[in-house]
């Protein structure tokens, strides 16, 4: 039961979003800045630290410890835009892409019926491709003439 409200408390903090229009700033919980600091740690470590020789990443692929943090920002603020929530919205900026629930990102209601409309104009438009090449062969003309040999036999 404790892990399900610390799952709900984890979400409800993801979700929320700090961003302050007037100083266009983006304040981070203490959780937030723990992670931050961990990612740039952990790239640092991979790429530069704690990389030996044939691994991969390559040795001395990334031997600039402020790319290494620019990375790890990138990687971060990649995710937060994921799950935070748009302001005056339920869903977040990538329209709660990609499905995770444990981060409380689930698809919602104009994301189903347009990927459910997406795969029928698809259907739709592979079966009229089909129609028309099927019509095509049946014409003779000069410049396409179907196969008159059967098949080949082997």
């Amino acid at each position: 039961m404790e892990k399900k409200i610390i799952g709900e408390n984890i979400k409800t903090e993801l979700k929320d979003n700090k961003y302050n229009k007037a100083e266009n700033i983006v304040l981070l919980s203490d959780a937030q800045t723990y992670a931050l600091e961990h990612l740039k740690k952990y790239y640092t470590d991979l790429f530069i630290d704690n990389n030996p020789e044939g691994s991969f990443p390559p040795k001395n692929y990334i031997t600039d410890r402020k790319e290494t943090e620019d990375l790890a920002a990138f990687f971060f603020w990649g995710a937060w835009v994921c799950v935070t929530e748009r302001p005056g919205t339920n869903f977040s900026y990538t329209h709660n892409w990609p499905f995770d629930p444990t981060a409380g990102n689930t698809p919602t209601s104009p994301v189903i019926l347009w990927s459910v409309l997406g795969l029928l104009a698809f259907v739709l438009a592979c079966g009229i491709v089909l129609y028309f090449i099927g019509q095509y062969n049946q014409l003779s003309n000069k410049f396409f003439k179907p196969s008159s040999k059967g098949p080949p036999h082997g």
